[in-house]
């Protein structure tokens, strides 16, 4: 069979399987809204969080570009416009969190300084300072479940000048006083449970020649002293919390270390409750990127992007219900062109409903359709044939995505040369 052979069955088989959005009850969903605020540059503008609560208002965050100018912009509430928040320009490492009642964090870093923002109820406080650093922040936040209480966690400089990570909460929607928690680190993830027992885990810094995964927690007063989860090579490290706080943490792993420019290795998985420590990691096979994400109720849904050739990916999932494990890898679409910087996105509801999503370009070596995409699992179910959301005239590919789902709604977001873009889809 000759290249161009190849490259016209494989079109044909990933045209036959991935459902076009004119579907019925294989393409829950509608057509996309735009958002506006994302600037003029929407090529360079990204879509970086997104939530759903169980009334259907929505929340997404992300940055605009205009002219150059990046900013971090939020549209809370179902809005159809995106604000800026916090500096007017050079906003990046955005990270956000939320709860299910619509509690909101978002934390980003401008030059070396690190904010956050939180809105609780419906009302947004403004847009404080966390702490600044010698070092980017690389901050990370999370949102406590019910309570809206907010921990962000940076990398800082203490007033000794020395460089460790740091941490703050709020009380009463204000921030509270720094602490330290003890040594430096990369990459720092927070997951919080709701009674407030907070785990945090993080890359022990390369700088110091370690390497490996360090984790703590705290439920009040300071972190415990830090231990080792695992000694290897890691990197794309993930956290998340249930409310009853059975806790998942997945990284990459490879013996030499993953390749930030060509990222590959073996995908492991630890866990622990609100009680007990991290067990011993396990491998689930290999991967290029990850995402995690968990439900209140104790799901975890695991997604990856495997390397099958020079550009071509497949978008996998391996699922997890509450106190069980993982099971197996299940390929969700055939190969695709799908960019490592913008790997596929996941989000999970209680009951186990889940969503996928990501963004596939044009490869010429494989001419398969391009643009956003998204698959829904119901409850016990696999998942869905994906639908394509969009194409080329509303998605500047490659772009990062972000989804949202609760057991009777989802939303999937983008960024494309129309600005913002949003589309939900309802159960049926």
């Amino acid at each position: 069979m000759t290249h161009q052979t190849e490259s016209a069955a494989l079109a044909a088989l990933v045209a036959s399987l991935l459902v076009p959005a004119a579907g019925a009850a294989a393409a829950p969903f509608g057509p996309a809204t735009t958002v506006e605020g994302f600037g003029n540059q929407p090529a360079l503008a990204q879509i970086r969080g997104a939530s759903l609560t169980s009334d259907g208002a929505s929340a997404i965050f992300g940055s605009s570009d205009s002219a150059g100018r990046v900013r971090a912009v939020e549209a809370l509430g179902n809005a159809t416009i995106a604000h800026g928040v916090g500096p007017s320009e050079g906003a990046f490492d955005l990270a956000t969190a939320a709860n299910a009642n619509g509690d909101t964090a978002l934390t980003f870093t401008v030059g070396h300084t690190a904010y956050l923002r939180t809105c609780h109820a419906g009302r947004c406080g403004s847009t404080v300072r966390v702490g600044t650093s010698a070092l980017k922040p690389q901050s990370a936040v999370a949102v406590q479940p019910s309570s809206g209480r907010t921990t962000v966690l940076w990398r800082g400089r203490t007033s000794k000048g020395v460089d460790r990570l740091m941490w703050r909460i709020t009380t009463g929607g204000r921030l509270g006083a720094p602490h330290v928690l003890g040594e430096l680190g990369d990459s720092p993830r927070l997951a919080t449970d709701a009674s407030g027992k907070t785990v945090a885990v993080w890359l022990a810094h390369r700088r110091a020649g370690d390497q490996g995964v360090r984790t703590t927690a705290r439920r009040a007063g300071e972190f415990l002293a830090p231990t080792t989860l695992t000694p290897s090579p890691a990197a794309n490290l993930r956290l998340v919390s249930s409310d009853g706080g059975a806790t998942v943490a997945a990284w990459l792993t490879a013996p030499g270390g993953v390749d930030v420019s060509e990222p590959s290795g073996t995908i492991h998985v630890a866990s622990r409750t609100g009680s007990t420590a991290f067990g011993s990691p396990r491998s689930l096979g290999s991967g290029s990127t990850l995402s995690l994400a968990g439900s209140p109720d104790g799901n975890v849904v695991l997604v990856t992007d495997r390397h099958v050739g020079a550009n071509l990916v497949v978008v996998s999932t391996a699922r997890q219900p509450p106190g069980g494990s993982f099971g197996p890898f299940a390929d969700l679409a055939p190969a695709q062109f799908v960019s490592d910087a913008f790997g596929a996105a996941s989000a999970v509801a209680d009951g186990g409903r889940a969503l996928v999503t990501w963004a596939s370009g044009v490869d010429p070596s494989a001419p398969a359709p391009s643009g956003i995409f998204a698959a829904i699992a119901e409850p016990s179910s696999g998942f869905g044939a994906p639908q394509l959301l969009a194409g080329p005239d509303t998605a500047t590919l490659p772009q990062a995505t972000a989804g949202a789902i609760t057991p009777s709604a989802a939303l999937v977001a983008w960024v494309g040369p129309r600005g913002g873009q949003l589309a939900r889809a309802v159960a049926g």
